[in-house]
């Protein structure tokens, strides 16, 4: 992720959007690198509150769009993302991320497919991706 996600876009409303959380950000990283890119979309509109900090408390504000890893045609909302609870959601990761291989973290990764531990797994995964994007700068 060579940008900063969090811009200060607003909403149709004139607020600014609500910034992606940290593991919102780990789910736009592992999306990224599985082919989807990130957009905000002010159409989603907002759901007429503020949170403390001013910003618009509608979630919907991300959304990965683009051509999925297999080739599939999709869109999904940055916070309904499931990487980080969902093995059918990581496992086409970890499939890529053994394809590309060459990174000290594919051995954390098969360990942790090996003990089945998913937040393991997804932490592997993100510094797995780390790893990868910072050798491609």
């Amino acid at each position: 992720m060579g940008k900063d996600i969090n811009t200060d876009q607003k909403t149709s409303s004139d607020r600014p959007f609500r910034p992606l959380t940290p593991l919102e950000k780990e789910g736009v990283m592992i999306a990224e690198f599985m082919g989807l890119r990130y957009e905000t979309r002010n159409y989603f509109g907002g759901d007429g509150f503020v949170d403390e900090n001013g910003f618009d408390t509608y979630s919907h504000n991300s959304i990965m769009i683009g051509t999925y890893y297999g080739g599939k045609e999709t869109s999904m909302l940055v916070d309904k993302m499931q990487y980080h609870e969902s093995w059918d959601w990581l496992m086409p990761v970890i499939s890529k991320c053994m394809e590309v291989r060459g990174s000290y973290y594919i051995e954390s990764i098969y360990h942790s497919l090996h003990v089945q531990d998913l937040s393991f797994a997804h932490e592997s995964v993100v510094n797995f991706i780390k790893e990868h994007n910072n050798g491609k700068d």
